[in-house]
């Protein structure tokens, strides 16, 4: 189930290249690493909200559903893929 979980919100949101895009800002001198930080936030990749998607019915396990709409209050809808709302 909490593979499932996993796959449901690493298609919304990757999580990886957000935290690497974050480590690069790490590297070099302090001047450098708050240019590097304050370019990352001028020209960080739109995000939209988790309650922005729709999930496909039967797209994830029946005792995930409650979590996934309550938590992350992602809605079920009868579409065929992930879609942005």
């Amino acid at each position: 189930e909490t593979e499932a979980l996993d796959h449901v919100v690493r298609s919304m949101y990757d999580i990886a290249a957000d935290d690497g895009r974050l480590r690069a800002t790490l590297n070099g001198p302090p001047d450098a690493r708050s240019a590097a930080f304050s370019r990352l936030r001028k020209e960080y990749p739109r995000r939209r909200a988790f309650s922005r998607f729709v999930l496909p019915a039967g797209a994830i396990p029946a005792a995930l559903e409650t979590p996934i709409r309550d938590g992350l209050h992602v809605s079920p809808a009868s579409s065929a893929d992930l879609v942005a709302r």
